[in-house]
């Protein structure tokens, strides 16, 4: 890893991310993934303002990797056929990254305000619908 303040960031959403997917949620937290990645607590709120921004980045990852797979469905003449596809590969891809899932659910249960990164995401997916 290269000191770079992007190369670090990514760094840190990357173990983040493998953090929930191991462990889940609950163990998203500084001091863990300070432990997991070898930087200190004050390097994670110099990338991130707080973990919220943190779970927003994996979020969006999470998302983005959805699109890129739900963007692979070749949508045939027929709604119901298309509709089943893109179910086939949301549901898959939910079972198969359940916590990282419940991460995206639960923030979404306490978010006022997405930002409009995000939101642009959201928005993408749905239009492949």
């Amino acid at each position: 890893m290269t000191d770079s303040k992007e190369n670090i960031r990514q760094y840190l959403i990357d173990t983040g991310r493998e953090i929930v997917e191991t462990k889940g949620l609950e163990f998203l937290t500084a001091r863990k993934l300070s432990e997991a990645s070898g930087c200190s607590v004050g390097t994670i709120y110099n990338q991130f303002s707080n973990m919220d921004n943190l779970v927003t980045e994996i979020n969006i990852q999470t998302l983005s990797n959805l699109y890129g797979l739900m963007k692979k469905v070749r949508p045939s003449s027929k709604a119901y056929n298309n509709l089943n596809a893109y179910i086939d590969v949301f549901v898959s891809f939910v079972l198969s990254n359940a916590n990282l899932w419940f991460m995206l659910y639960e923030y979404h249960m306490h978010t006022k305000e997405l930002p409009l990164r995000y939101k642009g995401m959201i928005v993408r997916l749905i239009q492949l619908w």
